[in-house]
């Protein structure tokens, strides 16, 4: 995904929310500041000019939905994030391209090796970061970073072949739905939810994670790139792509609705929010 992409208005969130989103922005690029040595500014390349945080902000939301004060999940919405971003030196490195909207792709700027030691930087230090939670913090971030992993794995395969839409969506759960997902697990896992709550939020993000990949399929084919496995491509077209998108989005906020959340924490509007200001 593309950080100049994901511009979340805050103007919705709660200010407890909007107070711990700045937090880990500042303790973020506090983590990865260009003053320190070699590695540390190719880190932190794509979160200095990229855009707003949309996993930590589900992530925090999350954590507020279910009772709890968002800033005791700055931890692991940091390490969600710095996930993210390893992905996508991984991805920017592996497709060959040279740009991500605008930005230089970390690997273009400072070489191949240091793109990938940056990468493994991101993920060791995501795992330092959500240690501070505990072990069920860990196992979680591990499950959605393993399932990342495959995810790119099965798009670097397929990414030039006509996809059947149930690969396509196996594809695009694993590469984007689940560390949205993990976001929203992890949240009501700092709440102390119980475990069909955990679960059920799990769920809610991924199907919104896909929702999130058909979108920016759906803005990669209106920007010119008419790749196999794009999803209007396997979908069927435009249309049917975003009766697809809007398929997903209602199925996740259904889920919510079964889930003792509360209204104070709007995460069907952070949802939309996501996919609109990014058009």
């Amino acid at each position: 995904m593309d950080p100049g992409r994901e511009r979340v208005s805050e103007s919705f969130l709660p200010e407890d929310v909007e107070g711990a989103l700045i937090d880990v922005r500042g303790h973020l690029l506090s983590l990865l500041s260009r003053k320190r040595p070699t590695l540390f500014p190719a880190a932190s390349h794509l979160i200095t000019n990229g855009g707003k945080l949309v996993r930590p902000s589900i992530l925090l939301l999350s954590c507020k939905a279910l009772g709890c004060d968002p800033r005791k999940a700055e931890p692991v919405a940091e390490a969600v994030e710095m996930i993210h971003v390893a992905s996508l030196i991984q991805d920017d490195l592996m497709d060959g391209d040279t740009e991500r909207r605008g930005v230089t792709a970390v690997h273009a700027l400072y070489g191949q090796n240091e793109a990938i030691l940056a990468s493994d930087l991101l993920i060791q230090l995501a795992v330092f970061e959500a240690n501070k939670l505990g072990r069920r913090v860990v196992a979680e971030l591990a499950r959605a970073a393993r399932l990342l992993a495959q995810g790119q794995d099965l798009d670097l395969r397929y990414r030039e072949r006509r996809l059947s839409p149930k690969t396509y969506l196996t594809v695009a759960r694993l590469k984007t739905g689940v560390l949205m997902g993990c976001s929203m697990a992890e949240g009501a896992i700092v709440a102390k939810a119980p475990q069909w709550v955990i679960k059920g939020m799990r769920q809610a993000g991924e199907l919104f994670g896909i929702a999130f990949q058909v979108h920016d399929d759906w803005l990669d084919w209106s920007d010119g790139e008419s790749y196999p496995s794009n999803a209007v491509m396997v979908l069927g077209g435009e249309e049917k792509a975003r009766e697809h998108e809007e398929l997903l989005l209602r199925e996740a906020e259904g889920l919510l609705a079964s889930l003792p959340l509360s209204p104070d924490a709007p995460i069907g509007k952070l949802f939309k929010a996501a996919l609109v200001e990014r058009a």
